[in-house]
This record gives structure tokens, sequence and C-alpha cells, in this order.
């Protein structure tokens, strides 16, 4: 469990914190309560939205390649370091634009979060996540992700608080947006 107090990751069955002492809490209903949780259709339709992004990146990363061999007469390179070079690079794309969009960048947003109004935040004080937890979140979006993400939205259909393997793992919820009365 996350020490609220000092954010350092005790056991599960803790009641006080192995590094500062304060005492451990699960977040109960009235801790989560004025908190909406984002439900699985508009994760779903952010996800496909930021899949639509990535695409477009990989697309343009894969243009300025193209170009950069076509200048530098590298055009009889070996076809698989090109695959390679492609897998890799998809990969780099794809975990980098989650991990950098739902950190501290994109606060907690990725592009098709934000256009849905979701955020994903830390389910202990609801704040914006590191980039250590985006990248936990997101590195099991490998497991999530089998079958179609299958696993994932089993996971979040099963789960009080909707939260994917990834979210569990990371101690995070995607929420709604607050809408601020100005």
């Amino acid at each position: 469990m996350l020490c609220s107090n000092c954010g350092v990751e005790n056991i599960a069955n803790a009641k006080f914190c192995q590094n500062c002492g304060a005492e451990l809490q699960l977040p109960t209903p009235e801790m989560m309560s004025g908190v909406e949780l984002a439900s699985l259709g508009s994760r779903g339709v952010a996800y496909l939205i930021d899949m639509g992004v990535i695409i477009i990146i990989g697309l343009i990363v894969g243009f300025v390649w193209g170009i950069l061999l076509y200048l530098f007469l590298l055009s009889g390179t070996d076809t698989t370091i090109d695959s390679l070079f492609a897998n890799i690079t998809g990969f780099i794309i794809f975990m980098g634009y989650f991990i950098l969009l739902e950190g501290p960048l994109g606060k907690g947003q990725t592009l098709g979060k934000r256009l849905l109004k979701i955020r994903v935040v830390n389910k202990e004080d609801r704040k914006i996540i590191g980039y250590g937890g985006s990248f936990l979140r997101n590195i099991l979006r490998l497991i999530d992700g089998i079958f179609f993400y299958l696993i994932g939205i089993l996971s979040i259909s099963s789960s009080d608080l909707n939260q994917r393997i990834g979210d569990k793992t990371a101690h995070t919820i995607v929420i709604k947006e607050q809408m601020q009365n100005d």
C-alpha cells in the first residue's frame, strides 16, 4: 500500500508505513466522495483516439526515416535492421506517449483523455502521478492489452474503482474531470 505521507510503497497488510511510521489507510467511499470514475466506454474511446495520434506520429517518424535513408543513400541497408529499428521506434513512441502525457507533462491526460475530459490520478490523494507511477501503469499495458485488451476490460469491469491491472499496481484511478464554477 502506498503511504500518502511519504509516498513509499509498503507491504499489502501493513497498518503503518515502514518508512515514516504514518498510519496507512485504504481509500474509503467517503474519501472517494465527489469523484466520478471514468467509464469503460470513455476510457476505450480515449484509447482509440490516442492510437490514432500514435499512428500519425509513427507515420511522420517513418517518413522522416525514409527521407534520411534516401538522402544518405542508405536505401540498400539490411531489411532486418530496418524492421528492428521500426519495431523499437514504434514501441518507444507508444510507451513514451502514454508515460509522458499521463505523468506530469500531460498532467494525467493524453490527447484522447483530454478530449473526453478524463484524467489519471493517484488513488489516495487524487494528485497527478509522477513518471515512475506512469511507467509502472503503462508497462503493464503489455498484460492489460492481451487479446485486444480483454484482460484490461475484464479487470476494469470487475473492479470497484474501474481499475485495470496497471492502475491497481500503480495505485491510480481514472476520473472524470471536475467542472469548475468560475
